[in-house]
């Protein structure tokens, strides 16, 4: 159905928009509405103009005193495109399937080249995620060497000309047996990241997720002596300095993210200073009423590096004070609204390599309540599910699908990925699940019906952008997008509108909106007052959005999209 406004005449239109005739507007303060005006003067070109008084410079940065009247403007009308949603898979970066790619940071015995140990196979190559799994636990009783080191580095270069961007984890055992492999010490673990840090750092573009802290069985922080709350935030605050804040850091389960960011929250330089004036007197209320106050008023002034102290001297010290209702409180909201402010805590997301294996996605979530458990222990699995809609929606997740007892639909699993914001999954494991879903067909309307399960699923995962309407009156441009996706964009880009002449000339300009704020299953409304080059017949108008870090275009999920999205035409009156 297309929408007609006509520019320039007495009244203003919309077809097929339910909104019945509307009354002649008068004029704005550009000179729009064809009312009668006087007679001027002739100004200095000899030309006539209405006599109008010198007005400031309107939104298009134009004198308003020294624009010709809208009346006499070439009548336009704008014809909108038609706005149909495609199920077509848009590629975007930072989201869809993965494959993992296994390795040890001891170089081949052989010479091989990392080509040979990383073979991409077609299905591989379209895939815009990879998860490499680097093996470190040759190294647990010593410093990697010089040349494990230049081995990682060909690793990430192999990546890199492939043009994939990593998830990317480090583990001492790939074989389950994580207390047997890992080091002895912690500071043995420090000096690893902290060596790992130099090999890496060079692609940290390439970088969107680094998943665990080294240590647990398959790294995946379970079955692990370095798990207790003061050693996990210790290292994940030394990836936090070693990736210079440039990725995002993944623990496995809620529970420990929740440990985490009590943690963090004990980082600020306030607290910092009210627990050591306290001493003995924490876990008194005068000590939660602080910490309450100071943690919400800090934000994230301050950096991680005071983190690192307040951890080590208080971790043995709190007792009850941890974990206080009100502390909770605070420290819950706080961390759910600062999103991607800066610090570690905004960077903090989950992975989850047991989703539906079991009821509690094998040791992910509990049985017990929340009131059951406290705020930093593990809940049921519905309970879970509510957090991670509420508190997970500004950084990428995900992890593998196994194949729990019954089967999921492909319904069921997508109504709880989506409560997941779920970016990213293994496209291989476990294959009786996927296998179910492969054999399924979507039944929902319109473009996905009759799609396989499996692609619904995929296509939905992180973002998905698209452009549902379009309306104009006086020179305001009102476009409404929805992201259909299970997730949300988690890394800055720039919204433009295009404008296209006939003469194929082009201009572009930056619209003031965030993508990242495009929530998942809502709609978002972005506004901009159309210049008056913008607002002339012959030109054509697009929406582009682009990753601000590398210029990477990311499509919307709109029939006849490219690169940019039609959103309509000025043609002649």
């Amino acid at each position: 159905m297309l929408i007609r406004f006509k520019r320039g005449a007495k009244e203003e239109k919309t077809v097929g928009q339910g909104s019945g005739r509307r009354k002649a507007e008068k004029s704005d303060s550009a000179g729009q509405g064809s009312g009668r005006r006087k007679a001027g003067k002739l100004d200095s070109a000899g030309q006539g103009s209405g006599r109008r008084k010198a007005g400031k410079p309107d939104s298009a940065g134009q004198d308003s005193g020294r624009r010709e009247s809208e009346g006499q403007r070439e009548a336009r009308v704008f014809q909108a495109a038609e706005f149909r949603e495609s199920s077509e898979e848009l590629s975007n970066p930072g989201c869809g399937w993965y494959h993992v790619y296994t390795f040890r940071a001891q170089p081949p015995a052989d010479g091989r080249p990392v080509e040979e140990e990383a073979w991409l196979d077609e299905s591989c190559r379209a895939e815009q995620l990879a998860l490499a799994l680097i093996d470190i636990g040759d190294f647990r009783l010593m410093p990697l060497s010089r040349e494990a080191l230049l081995h990682i580095g060909r690793i990430m270069e192999f990546f890199h000309k492939n043009r994939k961007q990593l998830l990317l984890r480090f583990a001492y055992d790939t074989e389950g047996r994580g207390m047997e492999r890992e080091p002895l010490t912690l500071s043995m673990v420090k000096r690893h990241m902290e060596q790992i840090g130099e090999a890496i750092r060079p692609y940290m573009e390439d970088i969107l997720v680094m998943q665990g802290i080294f240590v647990g069985n398959w790294g995946e922080m379970h079955g692990s002596k370095f798990l207790d709350s003061a050693s996990m935030c210790e290292l994940i605050d030394t990836l936090y300095r070693i990736t210079e804040g440039r990725c995002f850091l993944a623990v496995r389960t809620p529970a420990q993210w929740r440990r985490a960011a009590e943690g963090t929250a004990n980082w600020r330089g306030t607290a910092e200073r009210t627990v050591r004036q306290q001493g003995t007197a924490e876990g008194t209320a005068s000590w939660r009423v602080t910490t309450e106050r100071t943690v919400g008023q800090q934000g994230t002034a301050e950096g991680a590096a005071s983190w690192q102290g307040t951890v080590e001297g208080t971790a043995g010290q709190r007792g009850a004070a941890e974990g206080t209702a009100g502390w909770r409180r605070t420290a819950e909201r706080t961390m759910g609204q600062r999103g991607r402010e800066e610090g570690v805590e905004g960077r903090l997301a989950l992975f989850n390599d047991g989703i539906f294996g079991s009821p509690t996605d094998m040791g992910t979530y509990s049985t017990a309540s929340r009131s059951e458990a406290g705020e930093t222990g593990s809940w049921s699995r519905e309970e879970e599910l509510v957090w991670q809609e509420r508190y997970m929606d500004s950084v990428p997740g995900g992890g593998e699908i196994l194949s729990g007892r019954p089967l999921k639909s492909y319904r069921q699993a997508a109504e709880e990925l989506g409560k997941m914001h779920a970016s990213y999954l293994n496209s291989i494991y476990h294959p009786e699940q996927l296998d179910y879903w492969r054999n399924e067909k979507a039944e929902e309307p319109g473009c996905w019906h009759g799609l396989s399960g499996y692609d619904y699923i995929g296509r939905h995962l992180g973002y998905r952008f698209f452009v549902q309407n379009i309306t104009i009156k006086k020179q305001q441009l009102q476009i409404t997008i929805k992201n259909c996706g299970f997730g949300n964009l988690c890394q800055e880009a720039e919204c433009f509108l295009v404008s296209e002449k006939e003469q194929s000339s082009l201009s572009c300009r930056k619209l003031d909106t965030d993508a990242r704020n495009w929530k998942s299953g809502q709609e978002t409304m972005l506004t901009a007052v159309l210049s008056r080059e913008e607002d002339t017949a012959g030109s054509r108008l697009y929406l582009l959005l682009r990753r601000k870090a590398d210029g990477h275009i990311l499509r919307f999920a709109n029939e006849g999209a490219d690169e940019k999205v039609p959103l309509g035409e000025f043609l002649k009156g």
